[in-house]
């Protein structure tokens, strides 16, 4: 078994604001676990627990009937919530870039036009999704009642607008736990829906919302 540990990572994506590049930011797993032994010793004793579980959930997905093509299509992009693609913060902040390069990052943190058109978080891990959702909802909606389309971690507010109509089908796919999120924001999903109808709101084209 081969195990590592690093509790801490940098941000290194943000090189055009010196005010957020270089913070540190600490993993889930770092406040779970105090080095690599201690993760070892864990997965180990829970191996078997997790191959059964891995192998039932592989032989589950694969005895659909869907077409070959469509279960390849989706059991390859569910993947990739197991790559450098995705960070799981401490206080279980899930975030995500738009894909991986091999030495840089490939577009920051839950980019709207990427993010809110997958569907499998919230089917696989409601939780991680909700988090996204607090994360539009409760760090990014901004004084003039936009939300940002990308999230600079640690969580400050960017100028980049979102397409909010996006986010909200997102938060309705998340279920109740997003719908809170929604509640605790200073607006209602209702009335953010009224923003964007405004003449005065950005769009690529004034046709009204499109979902």
């Amino acid at each position: 078994m081969l195990a590592w540990h690093f509790p801490v990572r940098e941000n290194y994506w943000h090189y055009k604001d010196a005010g957020i590049r270089g913070r540190k930011l600490t993993n889930y797993y770092g406040t779970r676990f105090k080095s690599a032994w201690d993760v070892a010793t864990h997965t180990a004793s829970r191996l078997s627990e997790l191959e059964s579980k891995t192998r039932l959930f592989t032989d589950t997905f694969f005895s659909s009937t869907l077409p070959p093509e469509v279960l390849e299509a989706v059991s390859s992009q569910a993947s990739i919530l197991r790559t450098n693609t995705c960070i799981l913060l401490e206080g279980r902040q899930f975030f995500g870039f738009e894909g991986c390069g091999d030495d840089e990052a490939n577009g920051w943190m839950n980019c709207s036009h990427v993010w809110n058109y997958e569907h499998a978080v919230a089917f696989l891990f409601p939780e991680l999704e909700r988090s996204m959702r607090d994360t539009d909802f409760l760090h990014e909606l901004r004084s003039d009642d936009s939300l940002a389309f990308r999230a600079a971690v640690p969580l400050v507010q960017t100028n980049l607008r979102a397409p909010i109509a996006n986010c909200l089908a997102s938060h309705q796919t998340c279920g109740s736990g997003s719908r809170a999120s929604a509640s605790r924001s200073r607006f209602s999903p209702r009335e953010i829906i009224h923003f964007t109808a405004r003449p005065n709101v950005p769009r690529a084209s004034h046709g009204g919302i499109t979902c």
